[in-house]
């Protein structure tokens, strides 16, 4: 989706949240469009609702992991668990790869503030 398109997406998707508040999709797709927007911090409340609603989505805990990661400042504990809870959920390969890279990046970056 070219970067134009984002705010449309998310103003799209708000209004599915409203419509039917119930669907973690549409919670999903708000975070998603939110974080593409260049705003990881605000998407971490649609993400969380999506991820209630849908515990078993590894997608929802994969993005709300990266706008926890993503975040200022970055919520490097709360990341590093959504990113386990997403491996948990049988991801695609190209995202376990990239969370498998975000953990030890996580696992690094806690070493040198000493966390």
């Amino acid at each position: 989706m070219a970067h134009k398109q984002w705010p449309a997406a998310r103003q799209a998707a708000e209004a599915a949240c409203k419509l039917e508040p119930s669907r973690g999709e549409a919670w999903l797709l708000q975070g998603q469009a939110t974080i593409q927007e260049g705003r990881p911090g605000e998407a971490v409340d649609a993400l969380r609702k999506a991820t209630q609603l849908e515990p078993g989505n590894a997608e929802a805990h994969f993005c709300l992991a990266t706008a926890l990661w993503a975040g200022k400042p970055p919520r490097l504990d709360e990341a590093r668990a959504e990113y386990q809870a997403a491996l948990d959920r049988k991801l695609n390969s190209r995202m376990t790869r990239a969370a498998l890279r975000a953990i030890r990046a996580i696992d690094q970056q806690s070493v040198r503030k000493g966390q």
